[in-house]
């Protein structure tokens, strides 16, 4: 009972203190409990949905591949499963047309028993054999309020057909459904899925009797590898474009990248909160076990253990721990609910909500617990060795020495009394002189790393869109086309000011034993609205002799400027193809390779084609252009870039408020750990601040002492935060690039001025909580011999 009372009566001496400590481990573990029970709900989502819907191993897309030839496939030793579908991009026909919507139309062959990528029909009736109704993707059903019964007409191959929504559905392959790389994010207002019976579907096409895209299964006991290398040289009579397996599938890849992002910050940024927190108890109950050296004694004296008073003092870090592992636990259980909701936004699983998971809850429990057990002991094993005699003598006095600052004469003549009183207790009390670094460093890297990352997007997309992507509205074709013929064609319209073609040629590049596949982008050489953009920000024209390839291909195929390179193309008229590499530039988005188009298409032994025109129009004039194609047989889209920048910045406030989550966690944990260090600061020179008194300074000059002594460390700690946050952010800037995009090394010099400031701020405040208490202090009680 009395070490009971005396430890509530300590705890509440410092109650600011633990209830600090106690805040940063909630952060930390509430983190750790919402991320974890969000991958959980993700992933249980995607592996039922992927077994219920019968997700294939394996994706190809070809020119065309004969309805009959799919069963001498089935054949291919280790596939279990091979099946077709027809996939086609389409324009939807409306009248008063402002932004121009697809769909991307893909067949259902109603007569399998067991369908590959099958969808799952959220609401409405089933498909008919030869009927006009079709399921909507649910983004886009939901996005533009359509309902069973509502009919909207496509544009197909020149022709106006109207069909009819029966329904929305999803298909584990369109869980995150983007019409191409270039456009980043998915924009279901514009852009969505439709599933339509394959007989229907083949009459709104010339093609007939065949399949442009086959999906496949794999026998267990085989590999992907043995299955592709097998498939392929089947394939490739039939104009194979690419083979690749579900890791590589667009949705999916996007969906495991982020499950592997979560799982990541799930681990590293609840494991600083905690090792912050660790260490806060560590000093505190360090300083108690100093400062309380006679009461240890009395109660050794008295007949106490040394186990009875070790669990005394680390029942203060128990406490702690207990506290911010419920606490924590709960926030993680809410926070969890809300990150559900927000992925809900962007992957269009229809199984998807949030589920509560002891387990995790459990798990932050047992992890607060052993933190604040390793932090109790650490702080009083000294206890240990403590004997009642000497622990009833004052401590030995520290021997004092000259700081390696008074021998710079010239330097130290400058300072004033304050300052040398700050900068020799700096440097003689190191340990404490470290600990309030280590909490500024962690402020700043915290807040930096956040921070750039919300600005990185920004920088990104401005690069993006103001620098490369130049034009005003992108026409593409369902196949190439003449690139001089059509180019005299459209660019005869009086409001086309500009036009340039544009080639977008599916390639894999080889180089020893290591392959990519990737796109080769062909541009005129004098072109101005698509810009490749060096490390310097320099436009670099497209090579006629010799290809430009991304760092991240580079990379990849550990590839350098001067290299030669095999390449292969579905659009090649023949098999062996050698280009230099003649340049390598950073790019955020894709992985393309760069070459004069005129150039490629003679490499590749093709006519002079491209598959788009890049145009510049007069203001307002897109609905002509729209009006003057929309039944344009060969044109499968009219693109205009302003719409993708709204999409992105609608999504990026959605995005936004988990950024700032993190924002406000680093700066509620960073004021923790400052105001922490600087009451242990105050706590631990008590004695010396008021002898001052005695000798007749003002509490003004006291505080200077203190505020000089902090700054100085925050000057020190903010040099080692910028490399510290360096580390930090292109560590994570690497683990989240993907093939989708890469997120640029380095920090704008913007984050670290934010940064500075919030550092700052905290350090202030926690002064201010300082000064209140020198105020406070009563010199007379705190000279008097306690014991």
């Amino acid at each position: 009972m009395i070490l009971y009372k005396k430890m509530m009566r300590d705890i509440m001496h410092h109650k600011l203190v633990y209830i600090s400590s106690a805040l940063v481990i909630v952060i930390g573990l509430s983190m750790y409990t919402s991320m974890f029970m969000v991958m959980e709900n993700l992933q249980a989502a995607m592996d039922e949905f992927y077994e219920d819907s019968n997700f294939a191993h394996g994706f190809a897309s070809l020119t065309g591949v004969p309805v009959g030839a799919v069963d001498e496939l089935q054949g291919t030793e280790g596939v279990e499963s091979l099946q077709g579908r027809f996939v086609k991009d389409v324009r939807i026909y409306e009248k008063d047309l402002s932004v121009p919507r697809y769909l991307r139309l893909v067949s259902v062959d109603l007569e399998e028993e067991r369908l590959l990528n099958s969808p799952f029909v959220e609401e409405g009736a089933p498909l008919e054999k030869s009927s006009d109704g079709v399921w909507l993707d649910v983004k886009f059903y939901d996005e533009n309020s359509v309902s069973p019964g509502d009919g909207i007409e496509i544009i197909a191959e020149g022709k106006r057909v109207e069909l009819d929504i029966i329904g929305s559905a999803i298909s584990p392959d369109f869980i995150y459904a983007m019409r191409s790389l270039q456009e980043i994010y998915p924009d279901p207002s514009t852009f969505g899925i439709a599933y339509i019976e394959y007989s229907k579907m083949e009459s709104l096409f010339r093609e007939k009797g065949i399949y442009n895209e086959i999906s496949f299964t794999i026998e267990e006991g085989y590999t992907y590898d043995e299955v592709e290398s097998r498939l392929e040289d089947k394939l490739k009579k039939y104009g194979l474009k690419s083979i690749y397996e579900r890791e590589d599938q667009v949705s999916h890849s996007i969906l495991t990248g982020e499950l592997e992002q979560l799982q990541g910050t799930a681990l590293v940024f609840p494991l600083i909160f905690l090792a912050v927190a660790s260490f806060v108890l560590y000093i505190m109950l360090k300083r108690i076990v100093e400062q309380q050296r006679g009461q240890i004694g009395i109660l050794k004296a008295f007949g106490y253990t040394k186990r009875e008073i070790l669990l005394h003092y680390m029942s203060y870090s128990m406490i702690v721990g207990v506290a911010g592992g419920i606490f924590g636990g709960l926030a993680g259980i809410w926070l969890a609910y809300f990150y559900t909701e927000l992925y809900r936004e962007f992957f269009a699983f229809p199984n998807l909500s949030s589920t509560f998971s002891m387990k995790y809850f459990v798990q932050a429990n047992i992890i607060s617990i052993l933190f604040s057990i390793v932090a109790g002991y650490s702080g009083t094993r000294k206890i240990l060795m403590l004997k009642p005699a000497d622990a009833l003598r004052p401590p030995v006095l520290v021997k004092v020495h000259t700081i390696w600052l008074e021998r710079i004469r010239a330097l130290w003549k400058m300072f004033g009394t304050q300052t040398k009183m700050a900068f020799r207790n700096l440097f003689r009390n190191r340990a404490r002189s470290l600990f309030t670094m280590i909490g500024i460093v962690f402020v700043f890297s915290i807040v930096t790393t956040t921070v750039s990352f919300q600005r990185v997007i920004e920088i990104m997309m401005k690069e993006q869109f103001e620098k490369v992507q130049t034009y005003d509205v992108k026409m593409s074709f369902y196949t190439p086309i003449d690139r001089n013929g059509t180019y005299r064609e459209i660019v005869n319209r009086d409001y086309i000011r500009e036009a340039e073609a544009f080639l977008e040629a599916p390639i894999k590049i080889k180089s020893s034993w290591r392959e990519k596949e990737a796109i080769c982008i062909g541009m005129q050489i004098d072109g101005r609205m698509y810009n490749i953009i060096d490390s310097r920000g320099n436009i670099l024209r497209p090579p006629i002799e010799g290809m430009i390839i991304s760092e991240k291909i580079a990379n990849i195929m550990d590839i350098s400027v001067g290299d030669t390179v095999e390449i292969e193309s579905p659009w090649a008229a023949k098999d062996e193809i050698s280009v230099t590499i003649t340049g390598i530039i950073p790019q955020h988005f894709g992985v393309n390779t760069y070459m004069e188009i005129s150039s490629f298409c003679k490499l590749i032994g093709q006519r002079d084609m491209a598959t788009s025109l890049l145009l510049d129009i007069e203001d307002g004039q897109l609905g002509r252009l729209n009006d003057d194609y929309i039944n344009a047989q060969n044109v499968v889209s009219i693109e205009r870039r302003e719409k993708t920048i709204e999409t992105f910045n609608e999504l990026m406030e959605s995005y936004a408020y988990m950024q700032w989550i993190f924002v406000v966690f680093g700066i509620i944990a960073g004021f923790a750990v400052i105001y922490t260090s600087s009451t242990i600061i105050f706590s631990e020179r008590q004695r010396e601040l008021s002898s001052l008194r005695v000798l007749g300074m003002t509490k003004a000059e006291i505080f200077r002492i203190i505020a000089i002594e902090q700054w100085a460390i925050s000057a020190g700690a903010i040099a080692i935060g910028v490399p510290v946050a360096y580390i930090m952010r292109d560590g994570i800037a690497r683990g989240v690039s993907t093939d989708l995009f890469s997120i640029p090394l380095g920090i704008d010099a913007a984050s670290f001025l934010a940064s500075a400031v919030v550092t700052f701020v905290s350090i202030a405040f926690a002064q201010i909580s300082v000064y209140r208490k020198i105020r406070r202090l009563n010199f007379v009680d705190v000279l008097k011999e306690r014991e």
